[in-house]
């Protein structure tokens, strides 16, 4: 475990109907860990950064918030296809790591991060960049309650990280941005990027998906947003004076009580 550089790494493929008590969700686990350490040993090899592996069992870390603190910029925190269930909010510590999820035979993404419906999940406020990336991740049931800052599943303040084929379901805000609300307190530009990601069913009294405030300015594309509810912006809402770029995305039976 740990640093992989150096080490000579031997795989070996089992079929996986030799064992008596094959499942498809055990094997699922078996190709993720396997994909995992072979990924590691790879790149251990050739010198390159690092990758933490992150599961319930059998991993260098349990814990998310604990492999975001032991990563060092460049390096990749790979999640397995299981539930992380999260009682606190997650600092991405202004690192330019890589989160990644793994995805199931239809190319969905299977590593689910959920909040339990009373945690904010992620914090991103602490100078994170576009390198820091939050790749292939069902983000679920996350919460925010009445407050000025909003975002059931995300907080982003005055930083840029960038969200790739990410899964927004179920997030809840009692004010703003039901799945990520945006907003600029601090010093540094407020500039996400949301790529190819899905909400579905998040709710927030102002922008059920998403929430702007003053000055951000986010890049949305080919996302789609769908079934998320508000009473101001149904799918997107932004206040005041923000520059906001909305590219090839599709809406569908979004609802807002307000016009």
């Amino acid at each position: 475990q740990g640093d992989f550089r150096g080490e000579k790494t031997a795989l070996v493929l089992v079929s996986p109907t030799s064992s008596p008590d094959f499942s498809p969700e055990k094997e699922m686990n078996r190709l993720s860990h396997l994909l995992a350490y072979t990924l590691a040993a790879i790149f251990g090899l050739t010198g390159h950064a690092d990758i933490l592996l992150v599961c319930q069992n059998g991993c260098q870390y349990s814990s998310i918030a604990d492999a975001i603190a032991a990563a060092d910029d460049g390096d990749t925190i790979q999640l397995i296809a299981e539930t992380y269930e999260v009682d606190a909010s997650i600092s991405l510590q202004g690192k330019a790591v890589r989160l990644v999820g793994t995805t199931d035979s239809s190319g969905a993404p299977a590593s689910i991060i959920d909040g339990q419906g009373s945690v904010q999940i992620f914090v991103c406020d602490s100078g994170e960049q576009s390198s820091t990336i939050l790749d292939t991740l069902v983000i679920q049931n996350g919460y925010s309650p009445s407050g000025p800052s909003g975002g059931g599943a995300v907080l982003i303040d005055s930083t840029s990280p960038s969200f790739l084929n990410c899964h927004f379901i179920d997030n809840t805000s009692d004010l703003w941005g039901g799945a990520v609300s945006m907003i600029q307190n601090g010093a540094g530009p407020t500039q996400p990027t949301f790529t190819n990601c899905l909400f579905h069913g998040n709710a927030a009294g102002a922008g059920g998906a998403i929430s702007g405030g003053l000055f951000v300015e986010p890049a949305i594309a080919t996302c789609t947003f769908s079934m998320n509810t508000a009473i101001q912006g149904g799918g997107l809402w932004f206040t005041g004076v923000s520059s906001t770029t909305v590219s090839n995305c599709t809406f569908s039976d979004n609802t807002a009580a307000a016009t």
